[in-house]
């Protein structure tokens, strides 16, 4: 499959330049949730060591792969990002689509807190 230039212009730009926005997307994506300062982008931001692990299990148990229990498949969740941070985030970007981490395509929808405050995708 061919990655048209201005993708791959979008996809580099938006996580070496603006990683961090990225991820806090990229996260609030993962439970299901529109970006919040209180609920993601704090949160991220605080424990940003934190995040490729919930952020590996919410896409790994949105796609319908492995356990959604955390014990039984946190293994892969946690040994993944510590041998392999690059090719974990490689994997999710290929799992998810663009929408999911294009925090710039969706400032308006930005808000102060969400009513429900999660860190788990819901099985």
């Amino acid at each position: 499959r061919s990655i048209e230039p201005e993708v791959a212009v979008e996809c580099l730009v938006c996580w070496i330049c603006c990683g961090p926005c990225s991820t806090c997307k990229l996260f609030a994506s993962s439970v299901n949730q529109p970006c919040a300062v209180g609920n993601h982008i704090v949160p991220v931001a605080c424990c940003s060591w934190f995040f490729p692990f919930i952020i590996r299990h919410n896409v790994r148990v949105n796609g319908g792969h492995g356990h959604s229990d955390m014990a039984k498949g946190c293994v892969g969740d946690i040994a993944m990002p510590l041998f392999c941070l690059p090719c974990t985030f490689f994997q999710i970007l290929r799992e998810v689509p663009r929408s999911d981490w294009q925090w710039h395509r969706s400032l308006d929808e930005i808000s102060l807190c969400h009513e429900r405050f999660s860190i788990l995708a819901d099985a």
